[in-house]
């Protein structure tokens, strides 16, 4: 099976096997022309920031075609830990609430709610078996107590992809919001979030951005009053008003989470990311990783590997993950072999994208051979 995209589009993917994507996307060539734009308009003062923000609003348009959202339902922080904390700080949270989440999170998603625990509100943590939950079971725990439910489309530690849809409804009819980190589906697979109360995703990776911006989304239709814990002066509709040391006017968009100055130069980079994946669609893009995750959860079963990720195409994305005691050992054994992968915490993680091809499967389960249960 031959890559979607040429892999002479990106940096590092022709002279390597690339599977690192779900920590980090190899960089696409023309991000070099992105970011030479940017800082080419910098020195033309008003103009080039005009230019600036008008690239920043397309990119929230092109995002907002892939969430199927208004691009004004979009703010763009600087990471998606930053876009939950901004979420999490606009919350009331009253003791006796309760927030449900699970053990297959990623820390961010996590981590804000254990810092609030002392307040007298409670974490319940759905227990993973296998490595898998369903919705059920993260229905199950919600309640008339339920403030807040913040679980990921697809995990990044065992690549399961969650339908959240009747998360959302059951939140919803106990008067709960839903947060949704995206993180590990958005550019790879179809991610619709207009029924979700919030929802945040990280840019160098799917999205094929680099470091320096988050996405965060605000279902507006639903919460029109909501405002974050903190306030910049690119929260407010006039910085500049007469009564701006009297009183807050939060812009009536998702602006209204964006603090400060953003990273442009990250801004440009997502732009142009997102204008390439557009060009195949996540539709084409999430076929091409599915049928390139059957070809490798084939082979690392014929291998005897415990492979983590569920089977079924429509219940994982682009990771593809195995349980391998010594991780670590075994990454670095691959990365002598010119095989790019994550590895730790028990396990080793291969994430397929659009410029993934047979050839890298084939590659990677060379290299995996000699550490191999089944050999």
């Amino acid at each position: 099976m031959q890559s979607l995209a040429p892999q002479q589009d990106f940096i590092g993917v022709e002279d390597a096997t690339y599977l690192y994507t779900g920590a980090e996307s190899a960089p696409l060539k023309s991000q070099t022309q992105a970011l030479e734009r940017y800082l080419h308009e910098r020195p033309r003062a008003e103009a080039g920031r005009a230019e600036h923000i008008a690239t920043e609003q397309r990119c929230k348009q092109r995002l907002a075609t892939l969430m199927n959202c208004a691009a004004d339902d979009i703010g763009l922080v600087g990471s998606a830990s930053e876009a939950i904390i901004l979420i999490a700080s606009g919350i009331d949270f009253k003791p006796g609430d309760n927030i449900v989440t699970n053990d297959l999170e990623f820390p961010s998603t996590v981590l804000p709610w254990i810092q609030i625990q002392e307040r007298g509100i409670e974490v319940r943590l759905v227990r993973s078996r296998d490595w898998q939950f369903t919705p059920e079971e993260v229905v199950a725990q919600i309640d008339e107590r339920t403030r807040l439910v913040a679980v990921s489309h697809v995990s990044y530690l065992s690549g399961l992809r969650l339908d959240l849809a009747p998360i959302a409804e059951a939140a919803h009819a106990h008067g709960a919001l839903l947060l949704a980190d995206v993180t590990q589906s958005l550019g790879v697979v179809p991610a619709d979030v207009s029924e979700f109360d919030f929802a945040v995703a990280s840019t160098y990776k799917w999205l094929l951005g680099i470091h320096g911006a988050g996405v965060l989304y605000w279902n507006r239709e639903r919460l029109p009053e909501f405002a974050p814990g903190a306030v910049g002066w690119f929260s407010v509709s006039d910085f500049l008003s007469d009564d701006r040391f009297e009183r807050i006017d939060w812009k009536p968009t998702a602006e209204r989470f964006e603090l400060g100055m953003p990273s442009y130069a990250a801004i440009y980079a997502l732009e142009n990311g997102v204008r390439y994946l557009q060009q195949f669609g996540t539709d084409r893009i999430g076929v091409h990783v599915e049928a390139l995750g059957d070809e490798l959860i084939e082979g690392l079963r014929g291998q005897g590997w415990t492979v983590m990720t569920p089977v079924e195409r429509l219940r994982r994305a682009g990771n593809i993950a195995i349980a391998v005691e010594d991780a670590v050992t075994v990454r670095d054994a691959l990365i002598e072999s010119n095989v790019h992968t994550w590895g730790g915490d028990g396990r080793v993680r291969a994430s397929l994208h659009l410029y993934n091809d047979s050839a890298n499967i084939a590659a990677y389960l060379d290299a995996l051979r000699p550490f191999a249960p089944g050999r």
